[in-house]
């Protein structure tokens, strides 16, 4: 809600966590498809009770729409941070596999 009211505030103390969900879904040799998926139907759901609620309230159509944006935004940039995980966890993996590479590739290497 405070990225609503004021988007230029950013999402630094919590992304961590996203960045953190796609490193483990590496980890745990699964792709980024059931997490994707899983983003999309909290979105859905976050959307069906706050759009039920601003209706309640009397919310004009203008700002429903206002509100479905930021939250379909603000789960792209979930979904962009887990991705960012994800490929920072592919490369380090690729480094540990090229430096094993390397030390057996030496002479007199066991």
């Amino acid at each position: 809600m405070e990225l609503i009211r004021d988007p230029a505030a950013g999402r630094e103390p919590g992304r961590d966590v996203y960045v953190g969900l796609g490193r483990a879904e590496l980890r745990e040799g699964r792709t980024l498809d059931s997490l994707q998926s899983a983003y999309r139907v909290g979105a859905r759901v976050a959307w069906r009770r706050v759009s039920a609620a601003a209706r309640r309230r009397g919310a004009d159509p203008e700002e429903l729409g206002l509100l479905a944006e930021a939250i379909f935004a603000y789960i792209d940039e979930l979904s962009a941070d887990s991705v960012e995980g994800y490929a920072q966890a592919q490369r380090e993996q690729e480094g540990e596999r090229q430096r094993r590479r390397t030390r057996a590739a030496r002479p007199g290497a066991a």
